[in-house]
């Protein structure tokens, strides 16, 4: 049979459980600290996206092109604010005049499409330097040396180059459309027409006849026929043939 603890050991018991003993890091006298409540960590902040600006297409841009059997071609692209381009281009050692292309550019995620009449367009990628050439989606070719076009500073006048179009002489006006461009500019005939109406009016004897000639030409401004604002004409140098209709569609 257990024996029963007697009183003494009772209250010791009591006295044990009412004062626990002290943790060994605390003196006798010294108060607890509370425990402050966890504080719940809060989200970090969303970073802030960094917005890019634009990318500005517009503007003048040169260089040389690679050439297969030649050593190099000489490009030079203005990217005009109405949406209009003209390319002129050179293979060195082969052309003594650059040949000019003209149309309209716009852009497709980013990529500056450049196309002329119904020919498919050159894609360009903008580059901290200037142009880069690059395949529909955008990507630089896989193969072949690298195409890119350098950003000038300032845009140089457009010179004399082959220009192609379609003549009209109406009304005792004369105008010129450039092959690929949606755009007719007066021609500037007071240093002579070169001809050009002549050929117009013996070959058309109604309104509406296209003349499809190939010039040695260059773009520049100068007085309106009507009004004090300046416009822009095409000055034509030389007339080096006359072309079938459908030379310029």
């Amino acid at each position: 049979m257990r024996p029963i603890p007697g009183p003494l050991a009772l209250f010791a018991v009591l006295c044990f459980a009412c004062n626990p003993p002290l943790p060994p890091e605390m003196e006798e006298g010294d108060v607890p600290k509370k425990e402050e409540p966890r504080k719940k960590a809060q989200p970090a902040a969303p970073k802030k996206a960094v917005e890019k600006a634009p990318a500005t297409y517009t503007g003048f841009y040169a260089g040389t092109l690679p050439c297969a059997d030649c050593p190099g071609i000489r490009t030079e692209l203005w990217v005009r604010p109405d949406s209009t381009f003209i390319l002129g281009q050179r293979y060195i050692d082969r052309d003594s005049m650059p040949f000019a292309q003209f149309g309209k550019w716009y852009v497709v995620d980013g990529v500056l499409a450049v196309g002329s009449g119904t020919d498919k367009p050159e894609f360009w990628k903008p580059t901290p330097k200037g142009l880069v050439n690059v395949d529909e989606a955008g990507e630089e070719w896989a193969v072949g040396p690298k195409m890119a076009l350098d950003r000038q500073g300032k845009a140089r006048a457009v010179p004399v180059m082959h220009v192609t179009g379609a003549y009209v002489f109406e009304e005792g006006s004369h105008s010129f459309t450039p092959c690929g461009s949606h755009r007719t500019y007066p021609l500037a005939v007071s240093g002579g027409d070169l001809g050009l109406e002549k050929r117009y009016t013996k070959r058309f004897k109604k309104k509406g006849g296209r003349l499809i000639v190939e010039l040695e030409a260059s773009i520049g401004t100068a007085e309106a026929q009507e009004g004090a604002a300046k416009d822009e004409y095409v000055f034509p140098k030389k007339l080096v043939r006359v072309l079938d209709a459908t030379a310029c569609p």
